[in-house]
């Protein structure tokens, strides 16, 4: 990111509405991100945005800059390990939401089951 660059976040921790059309109102954060600063619009809290910017920070720095790793490398590589993790998260997530449509399938069968399919769905 260079520094004047703005990037979008559709949070729920919003407080402020647009008048004219009812969505959240984007509000410019100033960053520090490898020890540049970065002006971000985003309608994510102060408190979620400095969640953000520590979290890159640990990134950026576990990616070497700290070491003589030049800011742009660093910055590709933390951004490569987050959108790895992102990937494996999502996966996981999915996978998740399967099993427990499994069983919740299974619950209701043997409910259905035992107590007849009209007093489960009434």
């Amino acid at each position: 990111m260079v520094a004047g660059t703005s990037i979008s976040s559709s949070l729920s921790s919003v407080t402020e509405l647009s008048p004219a059309t009812g969505a959240p109102e984007p509000t410019e954060h100033v960053l520090t991100i490898g020890g540049r600063e970065v002006s971000v619009a985003s309608d994510a809290s102060r408190e979620h945005m400095r969640i953000v910017e520590a979290l890159v920070n640990e990134r950026v720095l576990a990616s070497g800059l700290d070491e003589g790793v030049p800011l742009t490398t660093a910055l590709l590589l933390a951004t490569l390990n987050l959108a790895d993790e992102l990937i494996r998260e999502r996966t996981r997530h999915q996978a998740l939401k399967e099993k427990i449509r499994s069983r919740s399938t299974v619950l209701l069968e043997r409910l259905e089951a035992v107590a007849g399919p009209r007093s489960i769905a009434a």
